[in-house]
């Protein structure tokens, strides 16, 4: 009811403005905050900005589930023109917080993308016949793109390469996906990587793993069923020996925050891919097609796909560059870089709690 909306929007605006002040004691709450523009900005790449005093532009991407691979394609776009050396890309998407979820699976679920199954094992089952739609995730993703010779200038290897993107709208219904244009934009794609790269499609598919978007999307007309058909359309009799691999049944649907971004990348530079999960009624429609088991293969390609609600469609294509962990190749180099951006004569670098950090040996 209405009393009922005003009431839950009044309590709801009385926890978050408290929350805006320091002060100690309710009461105080309403004293003039000169903060209170920083604090309520949603600007996330302002802050960051700020923390780590990155001066080049810092920008706010917003295309749905496609801003990740979208921020990739803007990055490749400014290194190619030397706007920047490198890009910071940061994704982050809390859409199962318990004021976004009502309304973000609330829309999912009015357009009958997200499912209603109840059981986790009867929903989260990637190409499989009895899938049923998304299920709606949260996650944050990092990564950093830079041109290559700024990184060779340190004496380190690349995670792997980025060969080209391709990013385009289908300019149709909102939370629909054209499966022809969808296909039609791979083939642009692939045709310019090889024509970029002298690379032939015959010889790639065997040397390729694909990186999809959305597995369990409705049958009819979903996601899946899209990508596969636009995989078949392109590398026809040769698309069978792609192999296929997929996160979301693991991590569920993390909306523009692409888990499946860094976990390809990585998946070339360790030669080691994860398995399409809970699968075990392939719908006859992907029959033939090579689904991923995990574990090492060895390839040479990563080609990774996006959809986002609004038409939004992206294709990324990364080479492998190095099978190792150790990426640093002049340590002499490396470690002249690191005294040259700590100020430290012997600094020494160690993880803490997944963020690495200099001290300053002389210490």
């Amino acid at each position: 009811s209405d009393v009922e909306a005003r009431e839950a929007l009044t309590n709801w605006f009385s926890l978050n403005y408290s929350r805006l002040s320091d002060l100690p004691t309710i009461d105080e709450i309403y004293s003039f905050n000169h903060d209170f523009i920083n604090q309520i900005a949603n600007q996330a790449n302002i802050s960051l900005a700020r923390l780590l005093n990155v001066r080049g532009p810092s920008l706010m991407v917003s295309a749905t589930c496609s801003s990740t691979c979208t921020a990739i394609s803007m990055a490749e776009d400014m290194i190619k023109t030397g706007r920047v050396r490198r890009v910071l890309i940061v994704a982050n998407d809390d859409a199962t917080s318990t004021w976004n979820m009502p309304w973000v699976t609330g829309g999912f679920l009015t357009t009958g993308a997200a499912t209603v199954e109840g059981d986790i094992y009867k929903e989260a089952v990637p190409f499989d016949k009895r899938r049923s739609g998304t299920i709606v995730s949260t996650a944050s993703v990092g990564m950093l793109v830079e041109a290559k010779e700024s990184l060779k200038k340190r004496g380190m290897s690349p995670i792997c390469e980025l060969l080209g993107s391709h990013l385009f709208n289908t300019a149709g219904p909102l939370s629909q996906i054209d499966r022809t244009i969808f296909s039609e934009e791979l083939e642009t794609f692939i045709l310019r990587m090889e024509q970029d790269w002298g690379l032939r499609r015959e010889k790639m598919a065997s040397e390729m793993v694909y990186m999809s978007h959305e597995p369990y999307s409705p049958a009819a007309g979903g996601c899946a069923q899209t990508e596969m058909h636009a995989l078949k359309h392109v590398f026809k009799r040769q698309a069978h020996k792609v192999l296929i691999c997929n996160t979301k049944a693991a991590t569920g649907h993390t909306m523009a925050a692409s888990l499946e971004d860094p976990v390809l990348a990585k998946s070339l530079q360790l030669q080691q891919v994860p398995p399409v999960l809970n699968s075990s009624q392939i719908d006859e429609e992907f029959s033939g097609i090579r689904l991923s088991t995990g574990g090492k293969h060895a390839f040479r390609y990563g080609l990774r796909t996006a959809a986002g609600f609004g038409g939004h469609g992206n294709f990324i294509l990364l080479r492998g560059s190095t099978a190792s962990k150790d990426r640093t190749f002049e340590p002499d180099r490396y470690k002249q870089w690191v005294k040259d951006v700590t100020g430290y004569k012997r600094p020494r670098l160690r993880m803490v709690e997944r963020v690495l950090i200099a001290t300053d040996g002389d210490q």
